[in-house]
Formats: C-alpha cells, structure tokens, sequence
C-alpha cells in the first residue's frame, strides 16, 4: 500500500512538472490550487500531503548505476537525480 502512495505522489509530482513547466497565464496560487488544477479535483491521500507540505521528498541510493551514481566530484549524478532537480526548477 506504501508503494501505491509513493507511485501517486511521483505521478502527481510528473504532473505538476509538466504542467509547471507551460508556462499559463492564469497561475494558480498555492500547491493545493496547483494539484486541483492538474487532477481535475482535489487532491487526496499522499497527494494531499504533498500538497498540504509543499514539499517532496526524494530518496536515491548514489550506488545504482546508470540510474544514480557518485562522480569524482562527489556530486550524486544520474537520470533520477537529475529529474527531481529539474522539477524543482519548475516549480520555483
């Protein structure tokens, strides 16, 4: 059931990006108005939350290669850093 909760949340999470990233003239006002502007209702459950907290929070194991890893630099690297990164500058 946790994985069911966490799935939605990154489904909203895509959701928001896509939709965040368009650049609309009539911009929603808060994350609560966001979520119901993608979902078409009111946010519910885990995406309540997220809404709710205005954060998300992202785990990555850095050893998982080509997914997640960590360069020279020390810097986490890979597809599923950097996603959550670009989301982040879309809803800035």
């Amino acid at each position: 059931m946790k994985r069911a909760g966490a799935l939605a949340a990154v489904l909203v999470v895509l959701a928001l990006a896509v939709g965040g990233c368009g650049g609309h003239s009539s911009t929603p006002t808060s994350a609560l108005d966001k979520f119901k502007k993608i979902l078409g209702h009111a946010p519910t459950g885990v995406a309540r939350q997220v809404a709710l907290k205005n954060e998300l929070v992202v785990a990555d194991d850095g050893n998982y290669p080509p997914q997640s890893w960590i360069d020279k630099s020390g810097k986490l690297q890979g597809s599923t850093w950097t996603s959550p990164t670009r989301w982040a500058s879309c809803w800035a």
